[in-house]
């Protein structure tokens, strides 16, 4: 079964907010934390991971 682009996304969004504001912030806030350093920190985890996967399919 594929998964689609959109959960893979979810899943990388909140391994990324885990690993920046903590496992208990992520679950409380039923997901990305609304901290600016988290919401960033996420951003710029997805925009390094969409770089290497169109880098890598070439």
């Amino acid at each position: 079964m594929t998964r689609s682009r959109a959960d893979h996304s979810r899943d990388l969004d909140d391994c990324a907010g885990r690993s920046n504001a903590g496992e208990a912030n992520v679950r409380s806030y039923g997901g990305i934390p609304p901290f600016a350093e988290t919401q960033n920190c996420v951003l710029r985890v997805l925009a390094r991971y969409d770089a290497f996967r169109s880098r890598s399919t070439q």
